[in-house]
């Protein structure tokens, strides 16, 4: 709140004192010039030496994004630093966009993260038939030509087949299937930051990639194309267990449902790896 009270001394001069911890003997220098008597100096001496007891809270910022979230977590592995864990044998892209600017890794994410926010999951997908389907957003403007050499469908093919992907797809067919859902919601400042443990509560931001409703309840699905290895499984995990919490909480406080799995599709390891037991 950054309160800062005003001592007006008896010669007119005007001292903002604010929290005025640390300042005790900056304040006796000036009082004494003050005619009072000891009492009456020691007196406003410890009003103004008072600390205000939200220190930590009044400083603390009132809104978040999940991905501060996640950056308070552990920042191990360079976000969303795309690297297959297959080569591809076709060419992906057209030699006339060769000698384009090159996409950055981010780039290369939100390039899938819109392929799976267009794609009709009750449909089913080949290799022809998605290849067909990604051009023609390109020419509807839906997504830039530019990013249509790091879209690698053989991933995309890998999740939609997937036993995640195939249960996603019947939610789909009941109208149970949400994509790219936006959500604000208020969390206890503890859960931000960890150096207090104030139950003021803050306001959260994000969006979830896809969840559905399954048995009246729900599956959490965070679409990753980090660059990991095989065996760093449980890195990805620690690196957004924080962001997946968030996204959980939210869900669970808009729904009413509880969230019974979670998983982190690993685009670049064709896995699904579960955060929660089945």
């Amino acid at each position: 709140l950054n309160i800062r009270p005003l001592l007006t001394c008896k010669d007119g001069a005007v001292m903002a004192c604010g929290t005025a911890h640390g300042r005790n003997e900056q304040l006796r220098r000036i009082l004494e010039a003050v005619p009072a008597d000891a009492q009456e100096v020691a007196e406003i001496v410890k009003e103004l030496s008072w600390d205000y007891g939200y220190q930590k809270e009044s400083a603390a910022k009132i809104k978040y994004s999940v991905s501060e979230i996640k950056q308070k977590s552990q920042g191990m592995f360079e976000e969303e630093h795309y690297q297959p864990a297959f080569a591809e044998k076709e060419a992906l892209m057209p030699e006339f966009l060769k000698s384009g600017k090159k996409i950055s890794a981010a780039s290369r994410g939100t390039a899938v993260h819109k392929c799976m926010e267009l794609l009709d999951f009750t449909k089913e997908y080949t290799k022809e038939s998605l290849d067909e389907q990604i051009r023609k957003w390109i020419t509807d403007g839906k997504i830039e030509e530019r990013y249509y050499q790091v879209i690698y469908q053989r991933a995309i093919l890998w999740f939609l087949r997937s036993r995640i992907g195939k249960r996603a797809k019947e939610a789909a067919k009941k109208g149970n299937l949400y994509k790219e859902s936006q959500f604000v919601i208020g969390l206890p400042l503890k859960e931000m930051e960890q150096d207090t443990e104030s139950q003021e509560l803050v306001v959260v931001q994000g969006i979830i990639d896809l969840f559905f409703v399954e048995e009246d309840q729900i599956v959490l699905v965070d679409y990753k194309t980090d660059r990991v290895k095989r065996g760093q499984e449980e890195t990805l995990i620690q690196h957004y267990q924080a962001q997946l919490h968030a996204y959980q909480k939210a869900l669970e406080q808009m729904t009413g449902k509880k969230v019974k799995e979670i998983y982190l599709s690993s685009f670049a390891l064709n896995k699904n790896i579960s955060l929660l037991p089945e």
